[in-house]
């Protein structure tokens, strides 16, 4: 499981919002906001963000160390956050109708897991296991939410860039899903 980083303070998000509530298993680390900022610039997730609005998203987000092994969301779990992969890769896994997780992909860097829970609030539809060790820049729902109260023109940002992400995976989907059928 996540473990606290060693020596880490509170982050700097404290005393801009309201906490990020993360499950106890996601280790906060010591990072602070300039590193936020730093590691989602130097990410690409989302194209043409200038610095100022790299540092705004990391007041609301938090950089989390995945150990190997760890399970960052489970399948079914009521938790909304999104995490972006800064290093390291993940397994996503989907349980079968006998109960048994099956490995349906990897994610590496610059990647992100959680986006649906993010946007609808629903249960976890797939389990994320940390492959290796693994930074992640997690954007929790209520910090989402205040950030598009606060930033409009950003937070629409960010969901476009999801909406572009979870298109992306349907298309792959399907194309994997008529090969199935076509056999």
């Amino acid at each position: 499981m996540f473990q606290r980083a060693a020596g880490a303070r509170r982050p700097l998000i404290k005393a801009v919002i309201m906490p990020l509530q993360l499950p106890d298993f996601l280790a906060k680390s010591s990072h602070t906001l300039e590193d936020r900022a730093d590691f989602l610039s130097r990410s690409r997730w989302i194209d043409n963000l200038d610095w100022k609005q790299c540092q705004e998203i990391a007041r609301y987000s938090e950089i989390c160390l995945a150990p190997r092994g760890a399970i960052i969301f489970q399948e079914g779990d009521s938790e909304a956050y999104l995490a972006l992969i800064l290093t390291g890769k993940v397994e996503v896994r989907k349980s079968d109708s006998k109960h048994k997780d099956k490995p349906i992909g990897y994610i590496g860097p610059g990647k992100t897991v959680g986006e649906m829970s993010l946007l609808d609030g629903e249960p976890r539809s797939a389990t994320v296991v940390a492959n290796e060790d693994s930074y992640l820049l997690v954007l929790g729902a209520e910090e989402y939410n205040l950030l598009a109260e606060r930033h409009p023109a950003l937070a629409l940002k960010i969901a476009t860039r999801i909406a572009k992400s979870l298109s992306q995976r349907l298309r792959q989907t399907s194309g994997r899903l008529i090969d199935k059928l076509s056999t």
